[in-house]
């Protein structure tokens, strides 16, 4: 013993090792999962109906539109290839060509497109989701219709896809 240094003896038992390793491995999750949903990418789209572009060579000046705007809230960048929507049952899904920046643009973090289409084309209130893909071929929804009409199209869409699988056998 040298300068006649106190000796402590400290006893740790197995069970207080399993609760801290147990209460640290949890924090370490909660830390992992936060970071997991933080980075991944997040797409808002939305529509705005009667809407005017003045100073474009697309459209008239007192022509009526309808805006779908395509956000990326996350901060991966993320490429989107086409931007369109859902009407209801009769009707087949449409795709909006004049977009700004032209398709496909990559949308990093914070930054957003938009797509114009005219409003004397078709009826915007049969359109049931708005929709934006990417190259990977996710796709991100916004709701447009009534939940009735919604529900009636994918009521639909099961009957003629239960349909398609008999004529098949």
């Amino acid at each position: 013993m040298l300068f006649g240094w106190p000796t402590f003896h400290i006893t740790i038992s197995g069970s207080v090792v399993a609760a801290y390793a147990a209460v640290l491995s949890t924090i370490t999750g909660a830390a992992q999962l936060w970071n997991y949903t933080r980075d991944r990418a997040r797409i808002k789209v939305s529509a705005q109906n009667n809407m005017t572009m003045f100073g474009d060579l697309h459209f008239k000046n007192d022509q009526t539109l309808c805006i779908i705007k395509v956000a990326n809230l996350g901060r991966r960048p993320v490429t989107i290839t086409t931007i369109g929507g859902y009407r209801e049952y009769p009707l087949n899904p449409f795709v909006v060509v004049h977009c700004r920046p032209n398709l496909p643009h990559e949308l990093t973090e914070g930054m957003n497109l938009m797509a114009a289409m005219p409003l004397d084309k078709m009826d915007v209130s049969k359109v049931l989701w708005w929709s934006a893909s990417d190259a990977v071929g996710n796709q991100y929804y916004s709701k447009g219709g009534n939940w009735y009409a919604r529900r009636k199209y994918w009521r639909n869409w099961k009957k003629m896809e239960k349909k398609k699988d008999h004529e098949k056998v």
